[in-house]
Order: C-alpha cells, then sequence, then structure tokens
C-alpha cells in the first residue's frame, strides 16, 4: 500500500520545456464532486485524496466521475478501491480508471517526491502505466482575478535515470446534456440566492424600514418562484423533447425489423445478428406497464391527498369553533357552562366554581 506523506520537492517541468499532444476532456459532474470533496477536507483539516474514472481512446481522455480513497493509517484501503472500480464497471463499461486527484491544504500546490509512492502505486490500476495526476489548488490566489478553474493536470514523464516528472496538461471542460441541465440549475439557485444577499445588504446600509424590507423579501419570493418556474417548464421541455427523440429512434428500429421480417428466408443471412441482439437487450430494458394505468393510479393518490387535507382542516376548523363555544360557556357563567358544555368541561367548570 502507498502512504500519503507531507509535501516537498517539485517534480513539474515548465511547458516551454516539453509539449505534449495528449487532449483531456474534464465533466462538470468530475469537478462538482471534487469541490464537494474539498469543503470535507478543509472542515477535517486533512488531505483529500481520490480516483478519476474516464475513459481513454489513444491520446484522448475524458474525466467523468470521481470517488474518494479510504485512507486507514495515511495507507489506501486497496479491498475498497477495488470494490469501487467494480462498481463503476458493472455501471460503465466503457469507463475504467484514467488517474487519481489530490486536495493539498497547504503549499505547495504541485506534484512534489513524497507522492511518488501514491503514483507508483495506483498505476497497477492503469495497466501498469503512470495514471493522471489532478491538483486542486484551494489558494485565494488561484481563484482571484481570473476565470479559469483552480484545477491543474498533469502527465507522468520519466528522466534518463527513471525519475518521474510531471508536466502541466490543458484541459477542457466537456459536457453532457444531463450535466449541462444539472450546471445551469446549479447556476440558477447560486443567482437568485445571490441577489437575496445583495437586497439583504442594501438594505440593512440604508436602514430601510420594516415595510420596505417586507417588499423587498416579497420580491425575492417573487423572483424566486419565477425562477423556480422557468426551471421546471425547462425540465419539463427538456424530458418532451428525450421522449420525442426516444419515439423516433423506436420508429427507426421497428422499420429495421420490419425489413428484415420481410426477406425471404434465403436472404436472412443479411440481417446484422449483433444489431438484433442489441434492439432485444434495449426493449427488456424498457418498461411494458401500461402508462394508462399509472396514470390513473397517480391521479387517484392525487385525489385521496387532497380529500385527506380536507378532512384535516374541517377537523382543525371543529376544534377552533368547539375552543370559541367553551370560551363563551365560560364568560357567561358556569350554569350556562354546565347545562351546555361537554360532561368533562361540565364536571371540571363545577369543580373550579365549587359546585357539585
Amino acid at each position: 500500500m502507498a502512504t500519503v506523506a507531507e509535501a516537498g520537492v517539485s517534480l513539474v517541468i515548465p511547458n516551454a520545456a516539453y509539449s505534449t499532444d495528449l487532449t483531456i476532456g474534464l465533466h462538470p459532474l468530475a469537478i462538482l464532486n471534487i469541490s464537494d470533496f474539498y469543503t470535507r477536507a478543509h472542515l477535517s483539516r486533512t488531505d483529500l485524496l481520490g480516483g478519476l474514472i474516464g475513459k481513454q481512446t489513444g491520446r484522448d481522455v475524458s474525466i467523468e466521475h470521481t470517488f474518494e480513497f479510504r485512507l486507514a493509517d495515511g495507507q489506501i484501503d486497496e479491498d475498497l478501491l477495488n470494490k469501487k472500480l467494480e462498481q463503476f464497471k458493472a455501471c460503465f463499461e466503457d469507463l475504467d480508471f484514467v488517474g487519481w486527484f489530490y486536495i493539498p491544504l497547504q503549499l505547495p500546490y504541485e506534484p512534489t517526491e513524497e507522492l511518488i509512492p501514491v503514483h507508483q502505486y495506483l498505476a497497477k490500476f492503469h495497466n501498469d502505466t503512470p495514471p493522471l495526476l489532478l491538483i486542486l489548488n484551494p489558494s485565494a490566489e488561484a481563484v482571484m482575478n481570473t476565470q479559469s478553474l483552480p484545477i491543474t493536470i498533469y502527465e507522468t514523464l520519466f528522466t534518463e535515470t527513471g525519475k518521474p516528472q510531471f508536466v502541466e496538461v490543458q484541459h477542457r471542460i466537456d459536457s453532457f446534456e444531463a450535466e449541462h441541465i444539472g450546471v445551469l440549475y446549479v447556476a440558477k439557485q447560486d443567482a437568485v440566492v445571490t441577489a437575496e444577499k445583495k437586497d439583504t445588504t442594501e438594505s440593512s446600509l440604508a436602514g430601510r424600514g420594516k415595510a420596505k424590507e417586507k417588499m423587498k423579501k416579497d420580491e425575492a419570493a417573487d423572483t424566486m418562484t419565477s425562477s423556480n418556474a422557468e426551471e421546471i417548464v425547462s425540465q419539463l421541455n427538456s424530458q418532451a423533447n428525450a421522449v420525442k427523440m426516444l419515439h423516433s429512434r423506436l420508429q427507426i428500429l421497428q422499420q429495421y425489423l420490419d425489413y428484415v421480417q420481410s426477406l425471404p428466408d434465403e436472404a436472412v443471412s443479411v440481417a446484422d445478428l449483433e444489431v438484433l441482439r442489441q434492439i432485444d437487450g434495449l426493449v427488456g430494458r424498457l418498461s411494458t406497464e401500461n402508462f394508462g394505468d399509472v396514470a390513473q393510479g397517480q391521479q387517484i393518490d392525487g385525489l385521496l391527498a387532497a380529500l385527506l387535507g380536507l378532512v384535516t382542516k374541517g377537523v382543525k376548523y371543529g376544534v377552533e369553533l368547539n375552543a370559541k363555544r367553551q370560551m363563551l360557556d365560560v364568560q357567561r357563567g358556569p350554569a350556562a357552562a354546565a347545562s351546555t358544555g361537554p360532561p368533562i368541561m361540565t364536571e371540571r367548570l363545577s369543580r373550579y366554581y365549587g359546585r357539585s
């Protein structure tokens, strides 16, 4: 197992001394996961490292998922690492281990001698070749006055003596449609929160009254409501487009199957058996439920929930009416309360006023 130690001497080669043709696509989901890992590492005040999952085609690498390494006494838990890789392989057959990330909480924010044992240890999960190394720079200088991400990705090179060194590789941001929608949602929510904080700060600095502050809060609530409505419409449009695309693709598959069935027996060999097996697997994954029955069941559940709400509201009004009637009986005196109140209340009022 590899041991995680403290930082030391830098091993980075200047970009001017070496140029690489390696291209890397970094996906938003991996960036968000690494940011979340940094938040927990910052709270625990410990360095954090984990794996990068993606796929490599020649000299083009895409980083799509990440996961955290478990450390025990400064060593990587190899059993958990193998289990994680098996789980990813079972869900995403075309993805594999392509590298690892490191989040240092102190200088230097780059590869050092102390990271070499970990790097060499993880090479056996990457076909015995050096994996990529991604380092997050959480310092304030790395994010101020710049629009680039505080992330650096390194490729490993070897000197004539076999000593590993690192060269920085430029990366681009890639995203699937689902990731694009998720990033837009996060950006909109962040904009709403920022607008609310700005309105609150301006209101407190100007010393406005409670009425104006309430008006600002109402406007912020209206803005959030309209933003949520726009987000719902956007999600519904995306789902509708996905359903239309799925329908068109299924129509193409149906036309292909009709064509294959129309072939004479001597021409059946024209059909691609691999394609037919893939179509059979796709049909097996599609839902066979009756959508009409599902929709009717959801409608019934909604009506039952609405009816339960009405019953609960009726019970609430009944309790309030009974409480008000008892208050009126108390104000009119014990005689009226004893004649009209419920038995328990009548007994309590009689004891209070000393009557049997």
